[in-house]
């Protein structure tokens, strides 16, 4: 779920949490919280980890604002970047290798809105589709979580990647191939 404020709201949030507005920042906390922790939560797959690694990303925001760092153009992706170094820096320092565990606090995440996995259909058709996500490469995999779960844009993902676009949409591409392989089989 993309959160809901358009570019400019999101740009003057920005300055006024930059200036020390603290009902600004909450404001920001709210409209990206549940996005971030969906790509955390898919990334690591542990409810705990990802709580803790979007405090540590909510943190390193607040930091970047008090010490008058520019977004830049896309805030969005600015967000997202420190979202995914945060978790790269993590990776680092845990050595984490990618799990099995089952995603069944995904599905229970509170999210009021519907989302993109809603419009998959049946609750058995999400589980499957999921799971085979996961068993994508991981850069195949960020770049589907970050379009289809969090709504980014190509130039959004290539923003926060450091890959051209066209990389991104091949990524994707490839990914989703290698998905319907193995429905075919």
């Amino acid at each position: 779920m993309k959160p809901e404020l358009t570019a400019t709201e999101l740009r003057e949030i920005i300055e006024k949490a930059a200036q020390g507005d603290d009902a600004a920042y909450c404001t920001l906390y709210k409209n990206y919280y549940t996005a971030l922790f969906r790509y955390l939560y898919y990334r690591v797959k542990n409810r705990d980890e990802a709580e803790d690694l979007l405090q540590v990303v909510f943190l390193k925001i607040y930091e970047a604002l008090s010490g008058g760092k520019e977004f830049g153009d896309n805030p969005v992706a600015y967000i997202y970047k420190i979202a995914r170094n945060t978790l790269i820096d993590h990776w680092r320092k845990e050595k984490v290798i990618f799990s099995d565990e089952p995603l069944e606090n995904f599905y229970n995440l509170a999210d009021h809105q519907p989302g993109p996995l809603e419009q998959f259909g049946q609750a058995e058709q999400k589980k499957e589709i999921l799971d085979r996500i996961r068993r994508l490469k991981p850069d195949q995999q960020e770049a589907i979580i970050m379009r289809y779960i969090n709504e980014l844009s190509y130039e959004e993902i290539a923003l926060i990647t450091g890959k051209n676009e066209a990389a991104i949409r091949q990524q994707i591409c490839r990914g989703f191939k290698k998905i319907r392989e193995t429905f075919a089989k």
